[in-house]
């Protein structure tokens, strides 16, 4: 972890998910380490565990259903 990350641009990584809703799969794998995945702090490690094919297709179709807040 670097300052300025957090999880949902960690899993966002092409190198890890390329997938930011995918960002509670390593909150849980690393519930050690992380008490609250709003803060996650510099120089901390995190595993980031294999997606399964049904997460990747999971976490993809919430991806496309996702509809952004109308901004005012």
């Amino acid at each position: 972890v670097v300052r300025g990350d957090c999880l949902w641009n960690i899993a966002k990584k092409k190198e890890f998910y390329g997938n930011g809703f995918a960002w509670p799969n390593i909150y849980h794998a690393n519930r050690d380490k992380i008490k609250n995945p709003d803060l996650i702090f510099p120089k901390q490690t995190f595993k980031i565990p294999n997606l399964t094919d049904e997460e990747k297709a999971k976490y993809d179709k919430i991806r496309r259903n996702y509809k952004p807040a109308p901004v005012k």
